[in-house]
């Protein structure tokens, strides 16, 4: 890994969120400067800097710095992508089986209804019957 490839993410991570370098100087509690002569590679970049840009774009400390995320990174995100994928399914899976539970509730509430109104029928007709 060469100085240049650095300066370069550094600027392209600036650029990516937008910022002026004054903005992203501030951001980083350095002046202007200073912050400019990172982007050139004229000074180190010193990890409080990089931890710093980090955490602003969102970005990995190690992406930042090799332009990519290491293959490690990948697969561990695979890793939490896969457990990601497995809790939502179980979700799904629990989300489904309340939403059959309260299918059969209604069912049973409509069926009651019905009931209720067939012998509020019955005992209209009785009160019918009798009144005549």
């Amino acid at each position: 890994m060469d100085s240049s490839s650095v300066k370069k993410n550094i600027l392209k991570t600036r650029k990516d969120l937008g910022l002026t370098q004054k903005e992203m100087a501030d951001k980083l509690g350095i002046s202007r400067t200073a912050y400019r002569n990172l982007e050139k590679g004229e000074t180190k970049v010193y990890s409080n800097h990089i931890s710093a840009m980090a955490r602003l774009s969102g970005k990995k400390e190690e992406e930042l710095v090799l332009g990519y995320v290491p293959k490690e990174s990948e697969e561990q995100h695979l890793k939490e992508m896969n457990n990601l994928a497995t809790q939502m399914k179980v979700m799904q899976e629990q989300y489904e089986a309340r939403i059959q539970e309260l299918l059969a509730k209604l069912a049973e509430k409509d069926e009651l209804i019905e009931f209720l109104k067939s012998n509020i029928r019955s005992q209209q007709s009785m009160l019918d019957y009798l009144s005549k």
